[in-house]
């Protein structure tokens, strides 16, 4: 799944300016406006959710719970994770896992 947590600096762009353009006025889009699309285009993307949701009769409670399932779990593996571990990896294990192809 895809985010947007910055959607407020979203550039401004004008695709003609890669290839040159003639001169006087240039059209720009915003490239917030592309999150918001299906880029399979089939509408702005909460349409698509909607969309979905009929089709497939999703119900909005157990989307939620689901949801809550979904973050127990990833609290549970980050709370397991080897950063969080009270001891060190052994030396050799790091050093294999730190090597750099090449």
């Amino acid at each position: 799944a895809g985010g947007g947590e910055n959607f407020s600096r979203g550039a401004y762009v004008n695709q003609g300016m890669r290839w040159g353009v003639t001169r006087g006025g240039q059209t720009f889009e915003d490239s917030v406006e592309w999150a918001y699309n299906d880029p399979f285009g089939h509408g702005l993307m909460g349409v698509t959710a909607e969309n979905l949701a009929d089709d497939y009769q999703y119900q909005r409670g157990e989307m939620d719970e689901w949801g809550v399932m979904s973050q127990q779990r990833a609290g549970a593996a980050i709370s397991s994770s080897p950063a969080s571990w009270p001891g060190k990896l052994p030396r050799s294990r790091f050093r294999k896992a730190a090597r750099t192809p090449g």
